[in-house]
C-alpha cells in the first residue's frame, strides 16, 4: 500500500511538472469561472438595465452549464496525456523493466491522474459559488442543497471524461487520437444519436443523456430531450467508464515493454 501510494505521488508530480497540462487544468477550470464574471459583472456595470448582476440562482446553473462542458474538455486533454505519456515517452519499458506491477503501474496512472486534476475544479467551484453569492445583487441565491448537488454533479461527470479519456489513450496508445476522438463524442456525435428519435429509450445509455439526468438546472444549450432516471443515469457512466478502463487496463497488462 505504501509503494502504491508512492506510485501516485509520482504521477501526480510527474502531471505538474508539466506546464503545458498545468495550464490546461489551471485555464480550463478556474480561468473559466474568472472569465464568466469578469464578463457578465462588467456588463452589468457598464449598463445595469440591460445586463442583470452576475450572480444569482440563473446564473450559476448557466456557469455550471459551461463548467461542467469546458471542464470535460481539460479532463479529456489531461486524460489523454496521462494514459499515453509513460509509452510514447518510452519510460514504461523501464517501469517494467523495474519489477512494478503492470496493474498498480495503471492504478496509479488513474489515481494520479484524478488527483492531480480534483484541486483545480474544486477551486474553480468553490470560486463559483463564492461569485454567485457576492455579485447576486437582487437575484434569489440557490440553496445550500442545490450548490451542493450541482458541484458533486459537475465532479462525477468531468472526472467520468477524465477516466474515460485515460482508460482509452491507454488503448490506443496515441494522445492525439485520443482527444480528437472524444472531443468529436462529446461535441457532436453524442447529440446527433440523441436527437434520433426513432432509437428511442436506447438513448439512455448515452452518458450525454446520463449527464442531463443528473443536472438539476435541466435546461441551457447543452441540453437534450430524453427523460432518464438519477440512478440509471450513474449506472450509465459507471459502465462505461468501467468498460472502457478495463479494456485500457488489459492493454496495459498485455502488451510488449
Amino acid at each position: 500500500m505504501w509503494f502504491l501510494r508512492k506510485m501516485v505521488s509520482s504521477e501526480v508530480l510527474k502531471l505538474r511538472r508539466n506546464r503545458g497540462q498545468f495550464l490546461t487544468a489551471l485555464l480550463l477550470t478556474v480561468g473559466v469561472v474568472i472569465v464568466d464574471f469578469a464578463v457578465a459583472e462588467g456588463l452589468h456595470l457598464y449598463n445595469s438595465t440591460s445586463h442583470g448582476p452576475a450572480g444569482g440562482t440563473s446564473n450559476f446553473h448557466n456557469l455550471i452549464t459551461i463548467l461542467t462542458f469546458i471542464g470535460s474538455t481539460a479532463a479529456i486533454i489531461i486524460g489523454a496525456y496521462a494514459g499515453s505519456s509513460d509509452e510514447s515517452s518510452g519510460v514504461f519499458r523501464d517501469l517494467v523493466a523495474s519489477g512494478r506491477s503492470r496493474t498498480s503501474l495503471y492504478l496509479a496512472r488513474v489515481a494520479g491522474a484524478i488527483l492531480f486534476y480534483l484541486p483545480f475544479l474544486i477551486a474553480a467551484l468553490a470560486l463559483g459559488i463564492v461569485g454567485t453569492i457576492i455579485f447576486h445583487g437582487n437575484l434569489p441565491n440557490p440553496t445550500a442543497g442545490d450548490f451542493f448537488r450541482n458541484a458533486i454533479v459537475t465532479i462525477a461527470v468531468t472526472i467520468f471524461y477524465l477516466t474515460l479519456s485515460l482508460g482509452f489513450a491507454s488503448l490506443t496508445l496515441s494522445r492525439s487520437i485520443t482527444v480528437g476522438v472524444l472531443l468529436v463524442w462529446v461535441l457532436f456525435a453524442q447529440r446527433l444519436i440523441a436527437a434520433i428519435t426513432f432509437l428511442g429509450s436506447s438513448r439512455k445509455a448515452l452518458p450525454l443523456v446520463a449527464q442531463h439526468a443528473l443536472n438539476s438546472a435541466r435546461g441551457g444549450p447543452f441540453s437534450v430531450p430524453i427523460n432518464e432516471g438519477v440512478i440509471t443515469a450513474v449506472i450509465v457512466l459507471i459502465v462505461w467508464s468501467a468498460v472502457v478502463l478495463g479494456l485500457g487496463a488489459v492493454r496495459t497488462v498485455r502488451m510488449d515493454a
